[in-house]
């Protein structure tokens, strides 16, 4: 760079300062951008090994010692293992799970089970559980908190109890999937296998009695049959382990989702898969980039070209028109236009290249810390997006390259009509020209308008126009990435929380909400034993929690799913239907099977009924009185009679509409409904299914012993003996309210889920009839139910969850057989999702920003120095700058309004091709058929959401008000400029 260049630099340092600035947050918006979407794509893979662990291989219930074994195997990088302790239960003994112990911090970062709150155990007296564990024995789910466990060998030697100090939480139990848990094996033929769900530190191993490990390894060397070969062939030589080795597949297909690579499509991937696969085929471009990598980053890297071309552009003018006699005087002693033209591109290359490197690095330097504030104040589990994976960096584009490229590429675009209009200049215009004829004048301002109106602010507004295009374009840029960027990553984030919203919506409440139902003692079975009396929430305990401040609304009810109709031949089609088909009989497929013949056979006779009894389900729901007293407004047939319905003389049917009129004919209001009731004698009563363990290879179901010996597969809903009833029809309601028919009506699929069966097979998942009482029916009946079997409660939104926490768990503390859940998980679910998709947005928007205003600025001031002749005329005649400074005012706050109202535009047209892609969707036109099809590349869009109902108007006005505040600040050097303003000289040079 020649000394003249750099004198002229000098001279002209406040135009290559704001070109410096300009490029450097151009490029640290891109480079910025960049790591957060590596951030993202390091989080998304991170949270889904949540759900399958970080080891490539397992070994269950391997003799203890022998990881050391496999310590010296070639190919395996890493092993972890945990100790097999035992069992833990509550002191009332309401569910066992198992307790285990993570040998080191390598274990539990192969074992890859992030606790959601809190930490594993670093004391002897500390555990860590899963939330399931703290919902089943009612313990307020927070670190600090004590729990007291009975302790249990393998072999289910009692040990004794001990209190200990809960540590962290984690969430791997999981109602909804196969087996209860997300990590169950069963895929690997290990169903009988119970997953950890309370870990312990592995100081006390001994004490256990623990004599079996499982080893977790980690390997990306191998493929799967060679470290399959390599494991078993030490298990041979050890002779330490039956058990086999296993892959992990559900890793592979986490990373295989996550980096867009075709699972289906990997070679070798039942033996000959191998980690290297995935290196080799992000290197070699077998895989799909994500929604930030195809379409997002493209995005912003287009409006940071158009911004910094447009930026760089009006500055490039401001320069050439400075030197404009320099540039005269070379041409003038014999310097071609091809040797100015090639010096100023260097110039602007080296200041371009410069920009974006330092940009670059400043994003690299600021990321990290970025994410600690992130993750410190918001708790968003987000992970650097610095030091990644190879695999990530060939599925993401390099952020310093991708910034210098843009930055390059917009420099390069900014030169092309300066640099062609000095290449076609001659000396002796270079030298006679005025400033304008390179930093531009608006010709459609001078306008022969001699009408006088409106003052004199009127007059110069029709009269001199200082409205600049390129101000107009990089507002609306700024304000439609603001506006749309909100609610299209508003929307993004609500499709991501669907779930959750899902699981709050089953609360039946909007906002926060607690629930608390009895826990069934043989879960996952095919028989539930419904009737265990002493369990639920007592009606003081309810009264306790309806009385708190904090609660805004319950709904409690006790569901008594053992009542049914005892018929001596087969009823109507109509009954039928009213009872949703659920008869309680034995399966024609087993009346063969003697055992299945003596069991059932028994079960029957033992509750009082022939072997070949035509019974049908028809469940019973006590209620509270002020939830019987909404029901009237749903009555079309009879009256409610609380009096009488407490009294047991008369019953509510409930019903949902379609049943109607069936349920009025078949059951019409005076008759009488006889039905009937098991009711369990006291020995009976302690009977606990859940302890009894089903053959390895059908884990669903349950056995027990008859006094004769005969060991019986319990199936059905009830044992005890027959109690008969009978009831006056009162009323018939018809349920409307999806709330009001989950809460009091049974579908068919949910009958079947009760009953261990696959709710598959059930296509109709139609709602049948039910009994409605009140609590207090049950007892005049002569049965035992009193504890609420289900209990919700909504609290308002600020309430301290903490302490309700506190006053909920205390509360519910004395109770047995209580299952607990919130909507706080959820809620608190939703809201990290939303904080993690929302952060990212904010942290590329208010780069854009910054961008903008210092565009914007430029944009302004020079168009305002190319108005210089006719301010200077102004001022001349009388103005003064307080007068033009308010011109300029009224003038520039067009920008924020008009742009204001294009941000829309762009929102509309996406919201209507969502709606127009969602109705396509429905009608099953872009949803790809056959085995194996890929899901089309929008389904990663909102397209069920409307962006226009995410704050649309609020944002709008943010909107309005930042593009009022650019102007502001870019007003402000236009002022300063006219200040400066020496009118007589500058007229006279």
């Amino acid at each position: 760079m020649s000394g003249l260049t750099v004198r002229l630099i000098k001279k002209q340092a406040g135009r290559f300062l704001c070109l410096l600035v300009v490029l450097i947050l151009g490029s640290f918006t891109i480079a910025t951008s960049g790591y957060l979407i590596r951030s993202i794509k390091k989080t998304d893979i991170e949270t889904n090994l949540d759900y399958c662990g970080d080891y490539d291989y397992v070994i269950y219930n391997a003799d203890l010692g022998y990881a050391d074994a496999l310590v010296h195997s070639s190919g395996i990088e890493d092993i972890g293992l945990y100790y097999e302790l035992g069992t833990v239960t509550d002191l009332d003994g309401v569910e066992e799970f198992k307790a285990v112990a993570l040998r080191d911090e390598l274990s539990e970062d192969i074992y890859h089970m992030t606790c959601v709150i809190g930490s594993y155990p670093v004391n002897e007296n500390e555990v860590a559980i899963d939330l399931s564990v703290a919902h089943t024995y009612g313990i307020p789910p927070y670190p600090g908190e004590e729990i007291e466990l009975k302790k249990y060998t393998p072999n289910g030697e009692y040990i004794g109890n001990e209190t200990y100090r809960i540590s962290g939480l984690f969430r791997d139990a999981a109602p909804d999937t196969q087996g209860g848990w997300y990590r169950w094996p069963f895929n690997v033929f290990k169903e009988d296998y119970s997953m950890p769900a309370v870990f312990f530190y592995p100081s006390d191993i001994e004490s256990w009695g623990c004599s079996q490990e499982t080893v977790l390894v980690r390997s990306k060397t191998y493929t799967i049959q060679e470290m399959q070969d390599t494991i078993n062939l030490t298990l041979r030589e050890t002779g330490s382990c039956e058990n086999g080795v296993y892959y992990n597949y559900n890793k592979m297909i986490v990373y295989s989702d996550c980096l867009g690579i075709d699972y289906n499509s990997i070679p070798g991937r039942d033996g000959g898969f191998s980690w290297e696969y995935l290196s080799n085929a992000t290197s070699e471009g077998l895989f799909k980039r994500d929604f930030y990598s195809t379409l997002l980053l493209p995005v912003i890297s287009l409006l940071v070209i158009v911004t910094e071309s447009v930026s760089v552009y009006m500055l490039v003018k401001n320069i050439i028109a400075d030197r404009k006699d320099h540039y005269g005087i070379l041409r003038s002693i014999g310097m071609s236009s091809k040797s100015i033209i090639r010096n100023l591109v260097f110039e602007m290359f080296c200041f371009g290249l410069i920009s974006s490197i330092t940009g670059a690095v400043t994003a690299y330097v600021v990321h990290n810390p970025t994410i600690n504030i992130l993750n410190s104040r918001l708790n968003l589990h987000l992970y650097n997006g610095i030091n990644v994976e190879d695999f990530i960096k060939n599925v993401t584009y390099d952020p310093i390259v991708t910034a210098i490229i843009v930055c390059s590429l917009s420099v390069l675009l900014a030169l092309v009509v300066p640099v062609y209009k000095l290449y076609r200049m001659y000396p002796s215009e270079l030298l006679s020209a005025s400033d304008q004829m390179f930093v531009g004048r608006n010709n459609k301002s001078q306008r022969n308008k001699t009408k006088i109106s409106g003052g004199w602010l009127g007059t110069l507004n029709r009269r001199i126009d200082l409205h600049a295009g390129t101000t107009m374009l990089l507002m609306s840029i700024v304000l439609s990435s603001m506006l749309f960027g909100y609610l299209f990553f508003m929307a993004l984030s609500d499709k991501d929380s669907g779930y959750a919203k899902w699981q709050i919506e089953q609360f039946g409440f909007e906002g926060q909400g607690y629930s608390a139902d009895r826990y069934m003692s043989t879960d996952h079975s095919r028989y539930n034993v419904f009737n265990r009396h002493d369990a639920g929430v007592s009606p003081d305990a309810l009264n306790t929690i309806a009385s708190n401040p904090n609660v805004t609304g319950v709904r409690a009810a006790i569901f008594n799913e053992s009542t049914r109709m005892v018929f001596d031949e087969e009823p109507s089609e109509d009954i039928k239907r009213l009872l949703n088909n659920r008869r309680l009989n034995i399966p024609e497929e087993m009346m063969f099977a003697d055992i299945n013949i003596t069991g059932e056979g028994y079960i029957f006779e033992h509750m009082g009924y022939e072997s070949d009894a035509i019974m049908y389900e028809l469940p019973t729901v006590g209620v509270t009185p002020e939830e019987l007293s909404a029901l009237e407004a749903e009555v079309v047939a009879g009256q409610i009679n609380p009096d009488r319905i407490r009294a047991g003389e008369e019953i509510v049917l409930a019903v949902p509409e379609e049943l109607e009129d069936i349920c009025i004919s078949s059951f019409p209001i005076g008759s009488t409904l006889p039905f009937d009731d098991i009711v369990l004698t006291g020995e009976e009563e302690v009977i606990d299914l859940s302890n009894i363990e089903g053959d390895d290879w059908m884990v669903y179901d349950t056995y027990v012993v008859v006094p004769d010996g005969t060991e019986v597969r319990a199936r059905y809903d009830a044992i005890g003996s027959r109690y008969e009833l009978s009831a006056t029809v009162g009323a018939i309601v018809v349920l409307h309210d999806e709330n009001d028919i989950n809460t009091y009506l049974t579908s068919g699929s949910e009958w079947a889920r009760n009953l261990g069966v696959d709710a598959g097979m059930f296509i109709d998942d139609s709602v049948g009839m039910s009994i409605l009482c009140l609590g207090e029916t049950f007892e005049n009946w002569g049965l035992p139910d009193r504890n609420f079997t289900t209990v919700k409660v909504s609290i308002g939104d600020d309430a301290d969850i903490y302490q309700f926490d506190k006053f909920w768990y205390q509360t519910l503390s004395g109770l047995v057989g209580i299952k607990t859940d919130s909507t706080f998980d959820y809620v608190d679910m939703i809201h990290t999702t939303t904080q993690r998709t929302m952060a990212v947005f904010y942290i590329m928007v208010i780069s854009l920003i910054l961008l903008g205003m210092v565009s914007i600025i430029s944009s302004l001031y020079t168009k305002t120095r190319g108005n210089t002749e006719r301010i200077q005329s102004l001022r001349r005649i009388g103005l003064s700058v307080k007068q033009v400074s308010l011109l300029i005012y009224t003038q520039n706050i067009y920008y924020p309004i008009i742009a204001t109202i294009i941000a829309i535009i762009p929102v509309y047209w996406v919201q209507s091709f969502f709606n127009a892609t969602y109705a396509k969707t429905l009608s099953g036109e872009l949803y790809p058929t056959g085995t194996g099809s890929v899901m089309p590349w929008y389904i990663v869009f909102p397209i069920t959401q409307n962006m226009f109902s995410y704050n649309f108007i609020p944002a709008l006005i943010v909107c309005f008000l930042t593009g009022v505040l650019l102007i502001v600040i870019g007003t402000l050097p236009q002022i300063m400029y006219l200040k400066k303003m020496k009118m007589i000289a500058e007229k006279e040079e």
